[in-house]
């Protein structure tokens, strides 16, 4: 289970990695911090387990979506068909300055 290892065909307690040394905890690693190494950390005069390695953020989804037309060519968005209505048309339309889906 991560804490114990079967060895010589008894179940004992997993020794813990000081670096050059192996010790059953961290605090057993030893009273400096040059002692204190592996999957041990010196800290305010304490060697102690490292934490866990943060896992990498997870991607947000990116949505993608099929382009609109605007009558004589396409974009991402009605928004970006171009800079006024001569441009606004397909599936878009302009309405008070502005040129969104229909």
């Amino acid at each position: 289970n991560g804490v114990c290892e079967y060895k010589g065909g008894i179940c004992g307690r997993k020794n813990v990695s000081c670096g050059s040394h192996n010790a059953p905890t961290c605090a057993d690693c030893g009273s400096s911090s040059g002692l204190c190494n592996g999957v041990c950390e010196w800290v305010v005069d304490i060697c102690r387990s490292k934490p866990a390695p943060t896992p990498p953020p997870t991607p947000s989804p990116t949505i993608i979506r099929d382009p609109v037309s605007c009558g004589g060519h396409t974009a991402a968005t009605c928004a970006d068909c171009g800079p006024n209505a001569g441009f606004c048309n397909g599936d878009c339309e302009y309405k008070a300055g502005i040129c969104g889906r229909k």
